[in-house]
């Protein structure tokens, strides 16, 4: 089955703000100094079923000119949380097969709306699932020209990364050996993707601030048994 990728807009006319990333961004009040801020970035846990023991809700602000979609980039990044969404986001959700996922709940202070927020905590699908023979690393780019690696394990690739120290990119994925067949999958190193069945959903119910099979690699392989 063939995938593709999703990430988060952040063209202008999307988001209302021209840094290209995010129009949401973390209010320092959270934290009672830097070294709490600093401490809660360190700590915080890659495992979405790990309980983070929040007594409210983390505050964010609009940036001024900001647009708010259901899919948003924010400031600062924190592991493992791919974006923030909505409520109707959250809903679509439990119409899809996925793993083990939570919820962050968050308060945009200056946005005046009874819609809610959530930043989402996401499990990576580890390198080990690559079906490495199937699958084409490369280094090098489109513009300056690609150098294709002969990777035929994970154990080749992390050799590769540790004794010439290069940046490597996909542009072919092959998973396999996955525990079932999810909508989204969140390869590390590679980005999220979503199968036929998140796309056409996510169409239906018109979600914004997404773009799909832009990000590359624009689609990923995955073999079910």
């Amino acid at each position: 089955m063939i995938y593709k990728s999703l990430d988060v807009s952040g063209e202008h006319k999307v988001i209302g703000v021209r840094n290209g990333f995010y129009q949401i961004e973390l209010e320092k009040k959270n934290f009672k100094n830097i070294k709490g801020e600093d401490q809660f970035h360190l700590q915080f846990p890659q495992d979405p079923r790990i309980e983070l023991g929040l007594d409210r809700p983390l505050r964010y602000k609009l940036l001024r000119g900001g647009r708010v979609n259901d899919f948003m980039n924010f400031c600062y990044y924190i592991k493992a949380i791919p974006f923030m969404v909505s409520e109707k986001v959250v809903t679509v959700l439990t119409e899809l097969s996925l793993p083990d996922y939570s919820l962050v709940d968050v308060d945009i202070t200056n946005y005046d709306s009874e819609s809610k927020f959530y930043l989402l905590r996401f499990p990576f699908t580890e390198l080990d699932r690559v079906n490495w023979p199937e699958s084409v690393i490369y280094t090098g780019s489109e513009l300056l020209g690609k150098n294709y690696l002969n990777i035929r394990s994970y154990d080749d690739y992390v050799d590769f990364r540790q004794k010439y120290h290069k940046v490597t990119d996909f542009e072919k994925i092959v998973l396999h050996n996955l525990p079932a067949e999810f909508d989204i999958i969140w390869v590390r190193g590679a980005g999220i993707f979503i199968s036929p069945n998140a796309e056409e959903i996510f169409e239906l119910n018109k979600l914004t601030g997404i773009d799909i099979g832009w990000k590359k690699p624009q689609t990923i392989e995955i073999l079910y048994p």
